[in-house]
């Protein structure tokens, strides 16, 4: 008895044939962002404890006691970051997907920005490493110790943001790009992509800075860069979700 398979349609920009199950997946990856969003918030925020963080001008025994203080929280919020940092990963690569049906197979761009998503889903991993290793034997270890692992978290957290700007910079030149008469992406999400990238910079004052707006728990450093971080996120997935719809439809057409 003869199987049916899934009828296959080409996308005329890459010259890639796409079969309904790879629609699907597609989308997969794309909702993987969803389970970054509410997972790295969520286990940041509201397990971690991580907002407001603890503040950079504290003292080392300020520093121990937030940690043994939160110890099994930030373990659990360390922990749900590393079960969902990859995630991130996926969405960057559905990104790199529809860049290409712009830039066409093998553009620069597409593959800057989805190196830069690779690397920021890393970096997320890697600060929660430190963290959850400055929780671990919080109540035996010397406080300065905690403070040191502290520390290194949050340099890792700030000082790499060029790979994220990279990434949001490639986009956003993307989305620029698309001149079609109905552009896949939209050029509002290129001038969002620009202005999140915009605000990263500000991260590069804060070893200077221990307190105030420049520091890493600093309203322009912490709360404008995170947050532009997450709105360009929100901003992305049903963007790309609708333009995998339209390219179903109209290849399959």
């Amino acid at each position: 008895m003869a199987v049916a398979t899934p009828p296959r349609v080409t996308l005329a920009a890459t010259g890639d044939t796409l079969s309904a199950r790879d629609f699907r997946v597609w989308r997969l990856f794309t909702w993987a962002g969803v389970v970054y969003l509410v997972g790295a918030l969520g286990s940041f925020a509201g397990v971690a404890r991580f907002l407001p963080p603890p503040r950079e001008n504290w003292s080392a025994g300020h520093v121990a006691a937030f940690f043994r203080d939160h110890e099994v929280g930030i373990r659990l919020g360390m922990e749900g970051i590393l079960a969902v940092g990859l995630f991130y990963a996926l969405l960057s690569y559905s990104l790199f997907r529809l860049m290409e049906r712009v830039e066409g197979r093998r553009g620069f761009l597409s593959w800057t920005q989805l190196l830069g998503g690779v690397i920021t889903a890393l970096i997320t991993m890697g600060c929660a490493v430190f963290w959850l290793a400055a929780s671990f034997r919080a109540g035996s270890r010397d406080p300065r110790d905690i403070q040191a692992l502290n520390d290194v978290g949050w340099m890792v957290f700030d000082m790499t943001v060029m790979a994220t700007v990279f990434q949001y910079v490639a986009f956003g030149v993307v989305c620029l790009l698309d001149s079609g008469r109905r552009p896949l992406l939209p050029r509002w999400l290129g001038y969002l992509s620009f202005w999140a990238a915009f605000t990263f910079f500000a991260v590069f004052f804060m070893p200077s800075f221990k307190s105030g707006p420049l520091s890493w728990q600093g309203l322009v450093t912490f709360y404008v860069a995170l947050g532009a971080f997450f709105v360009w996120i929100a901003a992305v997935i049903p963007t790309a979700l609708n333009a995998i719809t339209r390219l179903e439809r109209e290849q399959s057409g």
